[in-house]
């Protein structure tokens, strides 16, 4: 897959290391299905663009178009503008096993020339 970038610093206070992607991403609040770009994806959360603007402390449920789908619950932790665009950042609440393997297959499947990263998911 093109286009993805691996990211680490020293001075980012992440606990899990993120891939760069930009691909659709389906979520829910609920009431509406929505289609928006996932910007970035960790063991921990994910950051999405849209262009309306989601509320702070919303739950949502997102399924990334993975072969299995990978389907996520998560909270939105923050919000912030940036010009006609808006990005949100997910944290996801506990994985089950099964929703830890599927990421860490889908991290590996961005990073599997990265021997770095895979020493250390």
């Amino acid at each position: 897959m093109k286009g993805i970038t691996y990211f680490s610093n020293n001075s980012d206070k992440r606990n899990h290391k993120r891939a760069y992607v930009n691909m659709l991403v389906n979520y829910s609040d609920g009431q509406k299905i929505f289609t928006d770009y996932l910007k970035d994806i960790s063991m921990g959360g994910a950051r999405v663009e849209t262009l309306s603007p989601p509320q702070k402390g919303v739950i949502l449920t997102m399924t990334i178009p993975t072969d299995p789908p990978i389907k996520l619950n998560g909270k939105i932790k923050w919000v912030t503008k940036q010009k006609f665009k808006y990005i949100f950042g997910i944290e996801f609440d506990s994985l089950n096993y099964a929703q830890e393997s599927l990421i860490t297959d889908f991290l590996t499947s961005l990073f599997w020339t990265n021997n770095d990263y895979l020493n250390n998911i």
